[in-house]
């Protein structure tokens, strides 16, 4: 592990936290009666939810690829493709003239769920970027998103109780430039 790959993981996770940012955004909005614990709790299970998808892309990527071995060819290219592609969503999304409301903003704990199972599918992505290392490295990976996903939705939620959501495009906007500097980074050590 070298400076490359600890830039790569903050950047990573940051490109990963921004849709819990945003969904932490709406629920400080719109929760008008909220405790600190509830608010530490929800980032909790969005930072598990980001964590756990990593991994679980990690693994099938894995095992798919120690299967096939020929399909080792391809993830570099393949994974560059998705995260490029992720981010031209995102940055259109944030451009977008329309807010978007498909995150509940109730404070149910079904409603957090729902909103970290959604949240989290970006996270999917990293499996293909985390790949080329070991578990000792994923692991730590898997750390800094969970932390910077933690980090990223009890700032959403402050920003979002003081100030509400008008500025709520920014974070999709870099978090799109993220996730294609993400993709050029992997094509560019990768071949």
């Amino acid at each position: 592990m070298n400076f490359s790959f600890y830039l790569a993981c903050a950047m990573l996770g940051a490109g990963i936290a921004a849709d819990a940012f945003l969904a932490a955004l709406a629920n400080g909005l719109n929760w008008e009666k909220y405790k600190h614990i509830r608010v530490s709790a929800a980032a909790l299970i969005f930072a598990a939810f980001h964590a756990a998808a990593a991994y679980i892309s990690w693994l099938c990527v894995k095992l798919i690829a120690s299967r096939i071995n020929v399909l080792s060819l391809y993830l570099d290219p393949v994974a560059a493709s998705v995260f490029c592609a992720i981010g031209v969503k995102s940055i259109a999304d944030g451009l977008s003239k329309s807010r978007s409301s498909a995150l509940p903003t109730r404070a149910g704990v079904a409603s957090l769920l729902a909103q970290s199972a959604a949240t989290s599918v970006d996270a999917l992505s990293s499996g293909l970027f985390l790949t080329a290392y070991g578990i000792a490295a994923v692991a730590f990976s898997l750390a800094v998103i969970a932390v910077i996903t933690y980090a990223a939705y009890i700032a959403g939620f402050a920003i979002g109780k003081r100030f509400g959501a008008a500025r709520s495009r920014a974070p999709l906007i870099c978090g799109g430039l993220i996730f294609i500097l993400m993709g050029v980074q992997i094509l560019v050590a990768g071949g």
